[in-house]
């Protein structure tokens, strides 16, 4: 789950293409403070701030395992 203790964060959903560790984008929005977000945690996903911000990621079971991917633009 996460969640926007405060600021504006902007949020990608990414989906697998199927080759190795690339990713495409499938889904974006908006979050302000407040906003909680019960991510699946075996989603990937990437969180930006649009003005200082504070948030919380909590990821249970402790499955995740950080991967890095490489974003494929188009």
């Amino acid at each position: 789950m996460t969640t926007v203790l405060s600021g504006e964060i902007f949020e990608e959903r990414f989906e697998r293409t199927g080759t190795g560790l690339t990713v495409r984008p499938s889904w974006t929005t908006t979050r302000a403070a407040g906003d909680f977000d019960p991510i699946d945690p075996l989603e990937i996903h990437r969180v930006r701030p649009l003005v200082p911000s504070l948030t919380l990621h909590l990821y249970a079971p402790c499955s995740v395992d950080g991967t890095t991917y490489q974003a494929q633009l188009s």
